[in-house]
């Protein structure tokens, strides 16, 4: 009696649909927490609203940048496009940053230094920074001997035909215009910036790589003909930071369309928006029957 009584108050044994079940709803609320955490960073990386972009105006970090890639020797009032190879007037020249001013507060865990490091910057000119910004384009690294060169792709095929010369802050000047000439960015592919190891500075790899990482999802539908990332090589560099910590991190974050430049919340933030509807609802049932009575007592008021 007493065994069949101990039997009966023991719970009845988990079924294997019931242990798949839980295990699905663990996962789904892993993966909430994970783009809840993740959302700040995902934004951080992603392509600037309209309007928000960088413009690479900052004087200082330019100053920066001449002496880090030792382009101080330039002809008067020119400085040199690091992506052309040639000078320009260097009003048309922008400060680029390779990890944006966005993701600052992640700089020190994703590159191992802060965002305002001169090894995080190119000079470049404006139309590029727009591409480079709006993730049109990316590099991949290329090793040969004793140089580091880092081989430019655009990869959005509806931008190949797009000439410099209309894109970017500068797009309206005529004399940009004249300097850029019928140069389309389908030209710039292939095109490899080169550092010695005699140089006087070069940038950090790992903060191109970040970039091509988000460019590649960014642009995985619209990838020209021909194009395979895996016969380039876009993988992280060994420079200082937490590689592990920073690929998990990239891995994690969820694809986005190349059309849709501002980001929005995960479909699992926003399972609760019919209750959020129905409440906006009721309020302004609320509001319009406060409102009709206080009609009411208007009208009263003006018979009297």
């Amino acid at each position: 009696m007493e065994m069949q009584a101990a039997a009966a108050a023991q719970p009845p044994a988990a079924q294997p649909g019931d242990v798949a079940t839980t295990l699905t709803r663990i996962e789904r609320k892993l993966n909430l927490v994970t783009d809840i955490a993740l959302y700040p960073l995902e934004k951080a990386l992603s392509p600037p609203s309209e309007g928000h972009e960088s413009k690479g105006t900052n004087i200082t970090f330019k100053q920066k940048l001449i002496q880090h890639y030792g382009l101080a020797n330039a002809p008067q009032g020119q400085l040199t496009c690091m992506v052309l190879g040639r000078s320009l007037p260097k009003q048309f020249i922008v400060a680029g940053h390779l990890l944006p001013r966005r993701a600052e507060v992640y700089a020190g865990k994703l590159i191992g230094t802060h965002v305002h490091d001169p090894r995080n910057g190119l000079l470049w000119n404006s139309a590029f920074e727009y591409a480079f910004e709006r993730q049109w384009l990316c590099f991949s690294h290329v090793a040969t001997g004793m140089e580091d060169n880092f081989m430019i792709h655009v990869i959005n095929k509806h931008r190949l035909g797009t000439k410099l010369a209309d894109v970017g802050e500068h797009r309206h000047d005529h004399d940009f215009k004249k300097a850029m000439g019928d140069l389309q960015f389908g030209d710039l592919t292939g095109t490899c910036i080169s550092f010695s190891s005699q140089s006087s500075g070069r940038p950090l790899r790992r903060s191109l790589m970040i970039h091509a990482a988000q460019a590649l999802k960014h642009c995985q539908a619209v990838y020209p003909d021909g194009f395979m990332p895996e016969l380039h090589n876009f993988r992280l560099g060994s420079e200082s930071g937490a590689q592990e910590l920073v690929e998990a991190w990239l891995s994690s974050l969820p694809s986005h369309a190349p059309s849709n430049a501002s980001q929005s919340l995960p479909e699992e933030l926003t399972e609760a928006k019919p209750h959020t509807e129905e409440r906006k609802k009721k309020k302004k049932k609320r509001k319009g029957g406060q409102k009709k009575r206080g009609n009411g007592k208007g009208g009263q008021q003006q018979q009297q």
